[in-house]
């Protein structure tokens, strides 16, 4: 053999072996990229019903985060805290407005439609109207049109998650909302 397929012998050994070792690792990273992605997959049917559920709450979370972050003296974790504690407080009086209002109605007086009416005011247009405001105060999005435009989807969005029209309530709620229908009926 001569020398020029000696070295030429030499270095398909030399980078040949680095060409497997780059096929490899492309086939490891493949491999790692369907675990994780199946994994996430077998996350969906577990978080989604769990979502769902909490859907008729999301509402509240955006408004009591929206107050709690016009709270000067809160930061961080407090933040957080505070506002989710809003949310839940805010959500269990409309949902007491709820029941108040459906139990009303129940018994043919027309004043359950004005409770229903406060009820849509607080679970829609003013956690509508705390999204916009947050959204102009924090600069999040520049272009005012796209903040309503967020804000008209969260308001159209509680409407059909809160569902004045029906004699319903979520699992969280619905103590509060037994104890409004159970004092119109007083």
């Amino acid at each position: 053999m001569s020398e020029y397929e000696e070295g030429y012998y030499d270095s398909q050994n030399r980078f040949g072996g680095n060409q497997n070792r780059s096929f490899q690792n492309g086939q490891a990273v493949g491999s790692l990229v369907g675990v994780v992605l199946g994994g996430l997959l077998r996350l969906v049917p577990v978080v989604l019903p769990l979502l769902i559920k909490a859907a008729p709450f999301s509402p509240f979370v955006v408004l009591g985060l929206a107050v709690g972050s016009w709270l000067p003296v809160l930061g961080g974790t407090a933040h957080l805290v505070v506002g989710l504690g809003l949310a839940y407080v805010l959500g269990q009086l409309l949902y007491y407005l709820k029941g108040l209002g459906k139990g009303m109605r129940v018994r043919g007086e027309l004043a359950g439609l004005l409770v229903l009416g406060l009820f849509v005011i607080g679970a829609c247009i003013v956690p509508a109207l705390a999204l916009y405001r947050y959204i102009l105060g924090v600069q999040l999005v520049a272009d005012v049109p796209l903040a309503l435009a967020l804000a008209g989807v969260l308001a159209v969005f509680a409407f059909l998650t809160t569902c004045p029209w029906r004699d319903y309530a979520p699992a969280l709620g619905l103590w509060s909302y037994r104890q409004g229908y159970q004092a119109a009926g007083k």
